[in-house]
């Protein structure tokens, strides 16, 4: 296995690398302090750093919004749903403090460059794709990127069953989520859990459930 090059002293954006920090899901990372004195509450990974997604402890974020235009716009729209859509997703994406971020940037989820530095970009194609107060944006491929091309707006329901970690299984032709199976058959989700953990054949699993 190829050592991690050492980066401590090299400067990205607005950070400087104080010290190797403990290496998560098998990648390294970093202990940075930012010019503006700030330390980074957490540990930076390397491709983070190299290309440029982490580059400040947020600071330059807010600097440039408000100096432009545009950071006058997201201003009027602070507090807003949209708006807090548009920054949890980066936030889940780019901020190693977020406790999503192992799920998203963590695997190396990204935010497109048309929405990450314009909010009113993101808002436009929200506005423009069926977006309503009780949906959330739902990413249809959960291994790509947050983008136009992979985003859709769902009901929470619908999102659930859009999960990486939700478990799908084929019956008679008819592939469902156990939660979909489980609102079909009318029983408990734990129980169909439980006997899928079992390894129980397919068949045998559908005619225990049928006969709870």
């Amino acid at each position: 296995m190829t050592a991690p090059a050492n980066l401590i002293g090299q400067r990205f954006g607005r950070l400087i690398v104080l010290e190797r920090a403990e290496s998560r899901f098998d990648k390294a990372h970093w202990s940075c302090k930012c010019d503006c004195g700030n330390m980074l509450k957490k540990s930076v990974s390397t491709g983070s750093l190299r290309s440029g997604h982490v580059r400040s402890c947020g600071c330059l974020f807010i600097e440039t919004a408000t100096q432009t235009g545009y950071g006058k716009a997201v201003h009027k729209a602070h507090g807003t749903r949209l708006c807090r859509i548009w920054c949890g997703m980066k936030s889940r994406c780019y901020y190693t403090g977020n406790i999503a971020y192992k799920n998203y940037g963590g695997r190396g989820i990204t935010v497109c460059e048309k929405w990450i530095h314009d909010f009113l970009v993101f808002r436009d194609w929200a506005l423009t794709h069926g977006y309503t107060e009780e949906l959330t944006i739902d990413r249809k491929d959960n291994n790509g990127n947050y983008s136009p091309e992979n985003c859709k707006w769902s009901t929470p329901k619908e999102q659930a069953n859009n999960t990486r970690y939700n478990v799908r299984i084929t019956h008679e032709g008819q592939t469902k989520t156990v939660a979909e199976w489980s609102e079909i058959l009318g029983v408990r989700r734990s129980i169909i859990y439980h006997l899928v953990a079992k390894k129980k054949p397919l068949d045998d699993i559908f005619s225990t459930v049928a006969g709870e």
